[in-house]
């Protein structure tokens, strides 16, 4: 408003001084022709063009110099006084605004003046020329066209600048001070001494530590060093029980890493990944308290777990909070530590576990006893904890070596004396694994989920009496593994148990008892099968098992699904957690070709058939090969119809032809010798 004035004015003194001389005019005019019209001719169309060009020039330079230095002006403020003070955008414009008023009204003359040097001037015209509606018009008009053309213009500093860039300061440097406040928080929750987040840096290629509690100093962290490095490079969450006593372990950098002569002890480190990249690690460490052996629990990993996927968030874009949110913590549930890193975790179980095989050896009289865990990423065995000769040896041994091993390759538990080895001869007995010791006799005893999967085995080497571990002796150790089982599979395991043995005995009462006679229990009595085919390795003997339910319509005439296998392992698992048991399962026999089973299984029609007509109804029987690490292999099916059933139980068994799931299977004379009844 104030350079609009100024140009008013302007205009208001050149058109005072022009209609001085004009109104003197019109008067000598009147006065020669006898005062025939006081009334003064409309200005040309040249005069009014020349106005509205003369009216605009002047308000282009304003408009261009208005918006061009409030977008200039608005935008550092924005960028500098606003994300340090905390002030609004709309601050940032109303600064701005007022510096381009300011210089609008110091270079007003400027611009009138620059106009009148090229020509540019408004017209002569009389006083009441100007007073005409017309000429109003086309002055406005002009100063109209004038400022929206240099106001447009003015905002050609947007083509450059980023809008967006003050923003995103300000969204940094509130997320800095909630990212500072984070580790602190974190460090007081975990009960720790200090805690710190790191973010990688792509130009140098490394970590940058740039939000540390307060007895820590910002710093820069190499990603091939140390435990935060294999953390960032593989995924997988850190916890190091005791850190000098691992082999990563290195003085220069884990001594003196909270100052001189503060050691760094024990720590937590767990990625943070953005949008499926790995884009920093948050650590804490140096657990203050004696609790759990003053190392970081389990539930601390949860809980980190849940701030490492906010932190996440926090750094990705807000259009992609909600996925990442998803993608964080589907990360977290399922980047499980590496066994060998994943230290904490075995100092809290030996805090149990080692006193626990100082009295199994006593009991087995062995020289050494040990507890191996499977590693299914590496397919290697690592020992957990063990107890003799052998305690002071971490091993980490590829399945299939060695006696354990063998037990878990196998599936089987395994009883071996030099003097009598049997069907399993390890390669080295003497100096065994490099641990100095010579093998005379050995126990291993696979662990098994509620699936029949291995998770590790228990090993006993040397029995101190020199003859070898006896029948008793198994059967103890079989009772310590399925105990063990549950503390590996999990809070549930117990609860998934119950259930198992709740379904045997179901199916044992009415093999034994029968059932009421209303023809909805199929009973089957499994006596053999004969010629089953080799392995797909071509040598290896199927560990062979049956799997008998019932379906609506024949599974041969259907047609082959393309993923059978997978399909019935799936109504498998679901079917483990029914309290019905419609689906049988016979023991495994191993590496038979002609297995004897001798069994009888019962199990009900599932509820949702009992309205079809019986003659739509079959018997699927499906033959497995057993893996006790991999999901079992469907090899080959058959099928029975259920109103052939005779009502009443028999052993009379019939041969039946398996025919061909897997192409790698030859099931030419193959039979499975089977009688089935509705009883």
């Amino acid at each position: 408003m104030a350079r609009l004035a100024g140009l008013s004015w302007a205009s208001r003194r050149s058109c005072a001084a022009q209609a001085g001389v004009e109104a003197t005019e019109p008067t000598q005019a009147s006065s020669s022709t006898g005062g025939a019209s006081d009334l003064p001719r409309p200005p040309s169309r040249t005069q009014l063009r020349m106005l509205g060009l003369a009216s605009a020039l002047p308000f282009i330079g304003f408009g261009f110099l208005d918006n061009f230095l409030m977008i200039i002006c608005g935008e550092f403020i924005d960028s500098t006084l606003c994300v340090y003070f905390s002030l609004s955008t709309m601050a940032a414009a109303a600064i701005g605004n007022t510096i381009s008023d300011c210089a609008g009204i110091f270079s007003g003359g400027a611009v009138e003046s620059l106009a009148a040097k090229f020509g540019v001037e408004e017209p002569y015209l009389a006083r009441e020329q100007r007073q005409m509606r017309v000429t109003k018009v086309w002055q406005y008009a002009g100063q109209v066209i004038g400022i929206v053309i240099g106001c447009t213009l003015g905002c050609c500093p947007l083509l450059w600048l980023d809008p967006e860039a003050a923003q995103r300061l300000k969204k940094d440097r509130e997320r800095d001070h909630i990212f500072d406040n984070l580790v602190e928080k974190v460090a007081e929750m975990l009960n720790a001494e200090a805690a710190e987040l790191l973010f990688m840096d792509a130009e140098r290629g490394d970590l940058h530590a740039r939000h540390v509690t307060k007895n820590l100093k910002q710093h820069r962290w190499n990603i091939n060093d140390g435990f935060i490095g294999h953390a960032v490079t593989t995924g997988k969450f850190v916890n190091v029980a005791e850190v000098q006593e691992e082999p990563q372990y290195t003085p220069e950098l884990h001594d003196d890493f909270l100052g001189p002569g503060q050691r760094l002890r024990n720590m937590l480190c767990l990625p943070v990944f953005v949008g499926g990249k790995i884009e920093g690690a948050i650590v804490v460490i140096n657990k203050r308290d004696d609790d759990d052996c003053g190392i970081f629990t389990s539930k601390d990993e949860d809980v980190l777990a849940a701030i490492s996927t906010h932190v996440a968030v926090a750094i990705s874009d807000e259009k992609e909070n909600f996925a990442q949110v998803l993608e964080s913590c589907g990360r977290a549930r399922y980047g499980q530590g590496d066994a060998e890193w994943d230290t904490a975790n075995v100092v809290r179980r030996n805090t149990y576990i080692k006193p626990m095989l100082a009295g199994m050896a006593s009991f087995l009289d062995a020289e050494s006893i040990s507890v191996v865990i499977l590693d299914e990423e590496h397919d290697e065995l690592y020992t957990e904890a063990a107890s003799g000769r052998m305690a002071q040896r971490k091993r980490r041994i590829q399945v299939g070596a060695g006696f354990a091993g063998l037990s878990v390759e196998k599936g089987l538990a395994l009883a071996w004396t030099i003097n009598e080895p049997g069907q399993f001869q390890p390669k080295h007995y003497e100096n065994y694994l490099g641990s100095g010791v010579d093998v005379k006799s050995a126990l291993c005893v696979p662990i098994f989920d509620t699936r029949r999967k291995c998770l590790g085995a228990f090993e006993c080497i040397n029995k101190r009496t020199g003859a070898g571990f006896d029948a008793d002796d198994l059967k103890y150790m079989q009772q310590v593994a399925g105990l063990f089982a549950q503390m590996l599979e999990g809070p549930t395991a117990e609860l998934r148990r119950v259930l198992a043995l709740t379904k045997q005995k179901q199916q044992h009462k009415v093999v034994t008892q029968g059932s009421s006679g209303d023809g909805k229990t199929i009973l089957c009595y499994l006596e053999q099968a004969q010629d089953l085919p080799k392995g797909i390795e071509g040598e290896r003997l199927l560990d062979p098992y049956f799997t008998f339910h019932i379906v609506h319509g024949d599974p041969l005439l259907i047609g082959e699904e393309e993923d059978l296998g997978n399909t019935i392992l799936k109504q498998r698992q679901m079917a483990m957690k029914r309290a019905s048991w419609h689906i049988g399962k016979s023991e495994v026999r191993f590496q038979q070709q002609n297995p004897q089973w001798d069994e009888s299984l019962a199990f009900p029609v599932p509820e949702n058939l009992h309205r079809v007509p019986k003659n739509e109804l079959y018997l699927h029987i499906l033959l497995w090969d057993y893996d006790p690490l991999k999901e079992d292999n469907v090899v080959a099916q058959a099928s029975v119809p259920v109103i052939q059933m005779p009502r009443m139980a028999t052993k009379n068994a019939r041969p039946y032809r398996l025919h061909a799931v897997d192409s790698n299977y030859s099931l030419k004379k193959a039979r499975i010798w089977l009688s089935c009844s509705r009883v």
